[in-house]
């Protein structure tokens, strides 16, 4: 029989009581040429139990004897997909039924793109699988505002997305050991975006749990190391100068003084990636981010004028709340 077009990736660890609804949202999917591959990470709940309760003959579970952490089991998944497509999926999340069909039909039409994800539901739950809070998710949709997302976040849901085999392959890609609990996906994709266009599709297609005790609630202080990391990563990439970067990583504990070399430090970078970044982006997004640093500061609302005569330009909306939380501080 021909290879599926797509293979599907998911890692799983103690999802007991999550993992039926995860599987069957990719056996429910309206497109059906894939094969899913489930590594589990010797689970110690019946997570195991509940996948072999599924007989379709197109998944294919590896258990590891002894748990290897999350970036071996994805490493582990991108060795055996030799599948034209590799989409990722977790073991507590749920694919909605277009899933796949809207990405394949979306990659198909745009083959000059490596990496393609969607939108988000984003829904908090506990261990036992009780569902709290829900909220939209987005992140940018064209090339060009992703790859200037890319600088301050992963602008991505893993979850949701889907790359060219051929590109992971011929380029020997794989997720960086030196990112184990967090930001292995942000470094992928900035890799990546070295090898073709990234787009997110505008559909909410994914409801992705955050659960107490996952890896998204681990050890912040690491994660935002390693978040550190890949935005140093990113900077060098594109060829900016050691002491710029370390002023764009300083963003906490600033003086006004300090809030001026940042953006000092931001104007030389977009002279510097200008041509390799969309000049209209980097204007609002850069904007963006100094409203926050304005925010979380605690600066005057001087700050703002300071960020304008800058030359950067925030989202309108984004600028009206900032003003209204410096009048009312």
């Amino acid at each position: 029989m021909p290879n599926p077009r797509v293979g599907i990736l998911m890692p799983v660890y103690n999802v007991a009581p999550f993992i039926l609804d995860s599987i069957q949202s990719i056996l429910d999917q309206t497109y059906r040429d894939f094969e899913l591959l489930i590594i589990d990470d010797c689970s110690t709940d019946d997570t195991c139990g509940i996948i072999e309760s599924f007989h379709d003959r197109r998944i294919k579970l590896i258990r590891n004897e002894v748990n290897k952490g999350l970036v071996y089991g994805l490493n582990l998944g991108l060795q055996q997909l030799r599948h034209e497509f590799i989409a990722r999926m977790d073991g507590d999340d749920v694919c909605l039924p277009n899933r796949l069909e809207n990405q394949i039909r979306f990659m198909d039409d745009n083959p000059d793109v490596v990496l393609c994800g969607t939108q988000a539901y984003w829904e908090e739950v506990d261990q036992q699988g009780n569902f709290g809070k829900s909220y939209n998710w987005d992140y940018p949709v064209s090339d060009e505002a992703i790859r200037v997302s890319l600088l301050w976040s992963a602008s991505f849901v893993h979850p949701s997305i889907m790359i060219r085999g051929d590109v992971i392959r011929s380029n020997q890609l794989k997720y960086d050991e030196n990112y184990p609990i967090a930001c292995e996906d942000w470094h992928m994709w900035v890799r990546l975006s070295n090898y073709g266009r990234l787009a997110n599709l505008s559909d909410r297609l994914v409801r992705y749990r955050i659960r107490k005790g996952s890896l998204h609630r681990s050890d912040p202080t690491f994660a935002m190391q390693l978040n550190q990391q890949v935005r140093r990563y990113y900077f060098a990439s594109i060829g900016i100068e050691d002491s710029i970067v370390e002023i764009l990583l300083s963003e906490m504990g600033l003086s006004q003084v300090q809030f001026n070399r940042l953006l000092q430090a931001y104007r030389l970078f977009v002279r510097h990636a200008f041509g390799g970044l969309n000049a209209q982006q980097l204007s609002t997004q850069i904007g963006n981010r100094m409203v926050d640093v304005f925010r979380n500061n605690g600066l005057p609302l001087t700050s703002l004028y300071h960020i304008y005569a800058s030359g950067f330009r925030p989202d309108f909306k984004y600028l009206k709340k900032a003003i209204k939380y410096g009048f009312g501080r």
